[in-house]
């Protein structure tokens, strides 16, 4: 272990002890305060070192990486408002419940609040949004290095430990910050850790029982009973998670199972034919959902992504809410019974103890689910909408490719196709706060991660609101292509409540950017190509993603023609799924 000055003693121990523990990915950002902790990681062997320039940026290239493997990325950045600019990625780490690290150098403490520059208070600066917190005094002969083992470990347990999220570790360093002697004599402090210099094992493992079988509780086991007409609904999983247990539970039950793209579910081999997923178009029917009614849901992982499924799951007699983690996920207050539990184990357990479980209305669903496909891809083959758009680019998604899907329509639309694929694709996103900022860099993490070709859907604002990020997609490793829609800016609008208010619409909410998505790939000299055909577009995603090349694809619509081409496949959707059910003469 090489170390010029105590500075780089304990950043070269930190480094090897998170190393230990698993963490390979060290995302940074230039800066001179954090100069012991970024020489650390570039020098130790098992870690990857990623620079960026915008911590911002960065900060959300790390949650991706977190996403895609379940192991916490570790983010270092200097003092001052560098460390600020990670807020809005530990923000959505906290809600996706995603692994992160943030190792933040600082001043010490006798310069906080002096006016000394690019000092800011750093202690308690993420809030409620972090795990677990810590202030590390500046490195002292006096104070043992065994004292910085056991907080490294303590901030990784709690990172990964359930429920997972990111844990800050504030780091202060006095001069030199660079690799030059201090004077201190080091021989005791290594003296003290040769023990573990010896091993290459964690200082403190945190060891946990073997977890018991679970089991049903009695409460839910009697609903289960009493129901003649379950359905199951899942929201959205961790991209990482083992879903197998849920697979098993969909072969076995005769139960409509709706999956949300989030899930994971829709992209595997040997799909299960309760798997549902067109039922964001039909439950826009009032008649359709009213026949569809379910007297009891089992309802796996997050808040779905689908209003009209939302809507519907309001009018069901009973919920049983299954997740891993204790927080309250339940905006409309529809209360039930929460289970606390990993869904898949539950899963198992439901099979264990209920095999063969069936659904009356079985049959209702599968109908319904038949006609709404049948318009879906009468629409994505005769359409310039972006549904039809994102419908044919995820139909034509290689095995083993990955996708990670942006918010506001992009994640719609995804969930409006109801593209199933027997192919194993893995699909990430930044559900937790729903937010657009930092999609390009996520995805990138994303894709580094899980090492598979990745295709990134977002809007035009969303690319432009994390430009810089275009930077990734030049250097990446990782075949990462994105597929950006670009519709003159914030068409999502057009689809709420202020579209009426066209005098308001238009120049506060719209928003063009009047840039050229062209010319900002060609700024970072990335390939580029526009089209306005879903097929085309199609077409260009798996010949780049083949050729292992990464670069912007251009989706051109128009928000009214857009709008129009939505509501015109909803209506065909409910009308066809009605036709289906022989429900005469609906309520509309």
């Amino acid at each position: 272990m090489t170390a010029e000055n105590l500075n780089l003693l304990w950043a070269s121990v930190l480094v090897e002890e998170l190393t230990r523990l698993g963490v390979r990915l060290f995302v940074t950002s230039p800066g001179s305060r954090n100069a012991p902790l970024v020489i650390a990681a570039a020098r130790n062997d098992r870690a990857e070192v990623v620079v960026h320039a915008d911590e911002r940026g960065a900060a959300f290239f790390a949650l991706g990486y977190g996403k895609a493997t379940g192991s916490p990325a570790a983010l270092i950045s200097t003092s001052g408002t560098a460390a600020a600019n990670y807020l809005p990625a530990v923000v959505e780490a906290s809600q996706s419940r995603t692994p992160l690290l943030l190792l933040t150098a600082d001043r010490p403490v006798e310069l906080l609040e002096t006016g000394a520059p690019q000092t800011v208070l750093q202690a308690g600066l993420f809030g409620r949004y972090v795990r677990w917190q810590f202030e590390l005094p500046a490195p002292l002969p006096e104070i043992p290095v065994r004292f910085l083992l056991t907080t490294v470990d303590q901030a990784y347990y709690r990172s990964v430990h359930a429920p997972a999220g990111p844990v800050h570790l504030n780091c202060a360093f006095r001069e030199p910050l660079a690799p030059e002697a201090d004077g201190v004599d080091l021989q005791p402090a290594l003296a003290d850790l040769s023990a573990w210099r010896k091993s290459r094992k964690a200082f403190t493992r945190y060891a946990e029982p073997e977890p018991k079988e679970i089991a049903v509780p009695d409460e839910v086991a009697g609903l289960l009973r009493q129901s003649r007409n379950p359905a199951i609904v899942a929201g959205p999983l961790p991209a990482y998670r083992d879903k197998s247990g849920l697979l098993q539970l969909a072969q076995d039950w005769h139960v409509p199972f709706l999956a949300d793209p989030a899930s994971g579910l829709r992209f595997v081999p040997n799909r299960p034919r309760t798997l549902l997923s067109h039922y964001d178009l039909y439950l826009r029917g009032e008649a359709v959902q009213s026949r569809l009614q379910p007297d009891l849901v089992l309802h796996f992982g997050d808040p779905p992504t689908s209003k009209a499924l939302a809507q519907f799951l309001r009018r069901t007699g009973t919920r049983v809410h299954i997740a891993d983690h204790p927080f309250r996920q339940d905006p409309e207050h529809l209360g039930g019974v929460r289970v606390q539990a990993a869904e898949g184990a539950f899963a198992s357990a439901l099979r264990r103890e209920f095999p063969g479980l069936a659904s009356d209305r079985l049959q209702d669903w599968l109908a319904a689910e038949a006609a709404a496909r049948r318009v879906v891809e009468e629409h994505a083959h005769g359409s310039g909408s972006e549904l039809a758009a994102v419908h044919q680019v995820l139909q034509f998604l290689p095995h083993g490719a990955a996708v990670f899907l942006g918010n506001s329509m992009l994640i719609r639309d995804a969930d409006g196709s109801g593209v199933q694929l027997s192919r194993d694709v893995l699909v990430g996103c930044n559900r937790g706060a729903n937010g657009i900022d930092g999609t390009l860099a996520t995805a990138a993490g994303f894709a580094l991660g899980s090492r598979r070709p990745t295709a990134v859907l977002l809007g035009d604002i969303a690319l432009f609101h994390d430009l810089n990020s275009l930077q990734f997609l030049r250097r990446s490793k990782i075949p990462l292509v994105a597929v950006v829609m670009q519709n003159g800016g914030g068409g999502i609008f057009s689809f709420l409540p202020i579209s009426a208010h066209s005098d308001l619409v238009a120049p506060l909410f719209y928003t063009d950017q009047n840039l050229s998505v062209e010319q900002a790939a060609r700024l970072f000299e990335l390939p580029h190509a526009g089209t306005d055909s879903p097929e085309a577009l199609a077409n260009s995603l798996r010949q780049w993603l083949e050729a292992a090349r990464s670069g912007v694809l251009e989706f051109h619509s128009d928000i009214p023609g857009n709008r129009s081409e939505h509501q015109a496949l909803w209506d065909a959707a409910v009308r066809a799924a009605e036709s289906a059910l022989e429900i005469r003469n609906p309520a509309r």
